[in-house]
């Protein structure tokens, strides 16, 4: 049975809530440093934004919007691998063969969901 990309499971969202912190604490120290001073609020709206550019690149990854430009730099370097090295000819098909081969399968809710819960929560450090 094919996973679904709209599926959440704990551990997606529990991965990239971590990540969220982590990135989230980072900010925060850099600010503190540079400004002397915690900018909690510009810590969770920066981190939230990380987060939903990943989720909104998964998405786009998953319309093929981007596969193209990666089946034609994997060609390059196959081409390029096979040239300088022992092999005669190339081993990647052609693009409709590369199309039917290669599926995104990455989850592109849980990034989505926590970047928003992140930016919701920057809003409320606001008030």
């Amino acid at each position: 049975m094919q996973k679904s990309n709209w599926q959440l499971s704990k551990k997606s969202v529990g991965k990239m809530a971590l990540a969220g912190v982590i990135l989230a604490v980072g900010i925060l120290i850099y600010f503190y440093r540079l400004y002397g001073e915690l900018r909690l609020s510009d810590a969770c709206f920066l981190s939230g934004l990380f987060l939903c550019c990943v989720g909104l690149f998964r998405v786009v990854r998953i319309l093929g919007l981007l596969n193209l430009p990666i089946y034609g730099f994997k060609k390059l370097g196959d081409t390029l691998h096979a040239k300088f090295s022992s092999h005669e000819e190339p081993t990647m098909g052609s693009y409709a063969e590369y199309l039917q081969e290669e599926t995104y399968e990455q989850c592109f809710t849980a990034p989505l969901l926590v970047g928003g819960i992140l930016i919701a929560l920057s809003l409320l450090l606001l008030i």
